[in-house]
C-alpha cells in the first residue's frame, strides 16, 4: 500500500476498500475493523446530511447510527467524545451519546436551533479514517472477538468561505456480537495536537 503524502493520514488509501463481505461468523478480521470504521464515517455523514435536508427525521437517523455502531443493546460502552467537556466528558449511556451527537434540547420546529450544539449537526461533507500511526505501523490489534484500532478520522465540513478539515485522534475498541456485527465498546477521541501550537488535552 502506498500513500501520496506519508505525513498526512487523510490521504490513507485504505478508505477505498469494499465492505460488502462482512458480518461473518468467526474471529474479527482486520478487514472487518477497517470496514467498521469506514461505515462509522459514512453513518456520520448520513445524519449530518439529514439535519440539513430532513430535520424531522434527524433524530431517528442519529438513534439508528448509535444502535448500529455502539454496543448499548447487549453490552457496555465507554465513550469520550472529541468536544465533550467536564463534567460530561464521558458518555456511558445511549441517551448521553445521543445528546452529544444531536444536542441537549434539539427541536425540529425550532428555527433558531444552534448547529454547534450537537456534533453531527455540523455541515460534514467528507469523513475518512486511517489506522496508520507512522510510516510503518498500521494500528489494529485483534484478540478473537475483540479488536482495538488507533489512528485518525479526518472530518471536512462546509464553512463560510470554503471548507475546513479537522483531524481527530481516535481509539476504537470493537466486540463482535451474536449477529457477527462489530460494535464499539470503547470510543476515545481527541483533537490532534499540531506542531507549534499549545497542546489540547
Amino acid at each position: 500500500m502506498t500513500y501520496p503524502d506519508p505525513s498526512d493520514p487523510c490521504n490513507d488509501a485504505s478508505i477505498d476498500e469494499p465492505c460488502d463481505d462482512i458480518g461473518k461468523e468467526g474471529d474479527i478480521t482486520e478487514h472487518e475493523v477497517r470496514c467498521a470504521q469506514k461505515n462509522w464515517c459514512l453513518g456520520l455523514l448520513k445524519i449530518s446530511d439529514a439535519y440539513r435536508n430532513d430535520r424531522r427525521n434527524f433524530r431517528p437517523y442519529a438513534e439508528e447510527f448509535i444502535y448500529e455502531f455502539y454496543d448499548f443493546e447487549e453490552g457496555r460502552v465507554f465513550f469520550r467524545p472529541t468536544l465533550a467537556v467536564f463534567p460530561n466528558n464521558f458518555r456511558t449511556t445511549f441517551d448521553g451519546t445521543l445528546e452529544y451527537f444531536i444536542g441537549a434540547n434539539w427541536d425540529p420546529n425550532d428555527p433558531d436551533d444552534d448547529p454547534n450544539d450537537g456534533f453531527a449537526k455540523k455541515h460534514f461533507i467528507r469523513a475518512t479514517y486511517s489506522n496508520r500511526v507512522d510510516e510503518e505501523t498500521i494500528a489494529i490489534q485483534r484478540f478473537g472477538n475483540v479488536a482495538v484500532a488507533m489512528g485518525n478520522v479526518c472530518l471536512t465540513e462546509r464553512v463560510a468561505g470554503g471548507e475546513k478539515t479537522t483531524v481527530v485522534d481516535k481509539v476504537f475498541a470493537y466486540r463482535k456480537d451474536d449477529d457477527h456485527n462489530l460494535k464499539l465498546i470503547v470510543h476515545m477521541s481527541a483533537l490532534r495536537n499540531e506542531p507549534g501550537k499549545p497542546a489540547v488535552e
